[in-house]
């Protein structure tokens, strides 16, 4: 019985020396800094030491949103999620925030409605301007007048994928100074009647509307990146297994990899993506 009770005082012990969100540290292993997250069921962004203490936290009114950083300055940029019904999915956010070292927010903007969303990642580019991605919902009709399968139309609608530049213009607003379509630069080889016909493998530079899954988000767009000597901007598309580079002058995908068979250059036994995520 005094085995028992020792044992119990015991794991107690461990649990309450158990620090935000580390289990075990092997310090020979490990790199030696910092790690910054926000977890998806709290409305706290930590930056821990490899210890697990809190070094700092941040308040926020909203769930994350899939993407923290911190900038040179010890500003905080986070995307939020608030708890709104509109195209609801994985990854949805709607709001990103610049928070100071203090906790303040100095910038607040949103980017939803009942037919568009901000998503998953958010990138800061060297003029301090800031990258989303955004789902934008097309109906039934307007998906099909462009050519979309009518059997790939499972939820009657059809998402696209938008990249915006904002710059800030006060406190809660901004100004979409840049922005590209997925639905500008799509190709279809079913209907020579429809826009964007054309044989798919002579255009990879273009997006086959009838490739994918038959759901909404058939893309699903999850981080995005800035190359600032290119200007071109790098997307991870999940979806569809594969990364772009976009090339912001044309506006056509100038690289893709991951999965040859999106733009009928390949087979399945040469896709080398499967689901990823955070391209960098």
């Amino acid at each position: 019985m005094k085995l028992i009770i020792l044992i119990a005082f015991a794991s107690v012990t461990v649990f309450a020396q158990r620090t935000v969100g580390v289990f075990t540290h092997d310090s020979t292993l490990s790199y030696k800094g910092y790690t910054l997250f926000a977890p998806v069921t709290t409305k706290l962004t930590y930056l821990i030491d490899n210890d697990g203490d809190v070094v700092k936290s941040w308040p926020s009114q909203y769930n994350p949103g899939q993407a923290v950083m911190l900038l040179n300055d010890g500003t905080l940029l986070r995307t939020g999620a608030p708890m709104v019904q509109s195209m609801g999915g994985g990854g949805a956010g709607g709001i990103v925030e610049k928070i100071a070292w203090d906790g303040s927010v100095l910038w607040r903007y949103e980017h939803y409605g009942s037919t568009y969303r901000s998503h998953h990642d958010v990138e800061i580019m060297p003029n301090g301007n800031v990258l989303l991605l955004v789902w934008e919902s097309h109906t039934r009709d307007e998906a099909l007048a462009k050519g979309r399968d009518a059997s790939r139309l499972a939820d009657n609608t059809l998402w696209s994928e938008r990249i915006i530049e904002v710059k800030q213009t006060g406190p809660t607003s901004g100004e979409i100074v840049w922005s590209w379509s997925s639905w500008d630069h799509m190709i279809q080889d079913r209907d020579p009647q429809k826009p964007d016909h054309g044989v798919v493998k002579e255009h990879p530079e273009r997006v086959d509307i009838n490739i994918g899954g038959n759901r909404s988000d058939w893309l699903h767009m999850n981080s995005v990146r800035y190359n600032a000597k290119r200007n071109e901007v790098l997307v991870s598309v999940h979806n569809l297994h594969e990364i772009w580079i976009i090339s912001r002058e044309t506006g056509n995908i100038v690289y893709r990899w991951g999965n040859p068979l999106t733009y009928q250059r390949g087979t399945r036994s040469e896709q080398r993506l499967y689901g990823q995520h955070d391209a960098r």
